[in-house]
């Protein structure tokens, strides 16, 4: 792990940076507070095996302070496809992707 340190430009800028200098295969969304479900990292590791699948999302539950449930946003399956843009509205925060090979 390492600490990359940026004037704050906002959320957007801060992954954008992140992803850029990130070294592994795969990079995967998780922001300081968030808690996963155990096995979350192994199955979405599963499903990027087919050579098919670039990105997979899951359903995520929102929490107040109390730990109480505020809502929940389902994962919906994309249809191939479509669009970059319609694939990014469709997205849930807790994402894991393949890192584009710069070299293609």
């Amino acid at each position: 792990m390492r600490v990359i340190t940026q004037e704050n430009r906002g959320l957007t800028r801060a992954l954008i940076t992140g992803c850029a200098a990130a070294l592994a295969d795969v990079i995967a969304r998780h922001d300081c507070g968030d808690t996963s479900m155990p096995g979350r990292f192994q199955q979405q590791l599963a499903a990027l095996r087919n050579d098919e699948v670039v990105l997979v999302s899951c359903s995520a539950r929102y929490a107040g302070p109390e730990g109480e449930t505020l809502y929940v946003a389902s994962g919906e399956r994309v249809a191939e496809g479509r669009v970059r843009g319609e694939l990014a509205s469709n997205l849930r925060p807790l994402a894991l992707t393949r890192r584009d090979d710069p070299a293609d």
